[in-house]
């Protein structure tokens, strides 16, 4: 009887006990064409800041307009960057020129800035934490 209770008393303390619900919405700003898509990738991690394919979440945005958005549900408390590129041509990569400069349009959360490489993860990282709804605007860069 007294197991029961105990095991009833954690299963309800248990069902109390959430972690957060956190949404990150990514604005993007800056299209200079209306085809293609917007690669959004969400990261949770240093390790993987930058990579497509390895992100912790991604989103592909049909372009419609000059402003797209997307967003990212039910996000636990943490540390995330945002990165992003306009496929304007549907190549699911970053075109670049004969230097492996990018033709086309990217971003990173907190619009950190390009200058000779990817910026560092301290300019584009952000917390999110206690149930809210993060809005990052990225402006696309071109170079």
């Amino acid at each position: 009887m007294k197991r029961s209770f105990l095991i009833c008393l954690f299963a309800l303390f248990s069902v109390g006990v959430s972690s957060a619900q956190n949404t990150i919405e990514v604005v993007v700003n800056g299209m200079r064409k209306t085809t293609g898509k917007i690669l959004v990738s969400l990261h949770n991690s240093q390790n993987t800041y930058g990579s497509y394919t390895t992100c912790y979440k991604s989103k592909d945005i049909d372009v419609s307009k000059h402003e797209n958005s997307c967003v990212f549900n039910n996000l636990a408390d943490g540390t995330y960057t945002v990165t992003l590129y306009h496929d304007d041509d549907n190549n699911r990569k970053l075109t670049t020129n004969f230097l492996g400069i990018p033709r086309e349009g990217f971003g990173f959360s907190n619009n950190a800035k390009v200058v000779l490489g990817r910026p560092a993860y301290k300019l584009a990282k952000f917390d999110v934490k206690g149930n809210r709804t993060v809005r990052q605007i990225i402006n696309l860069q071109f170079l």
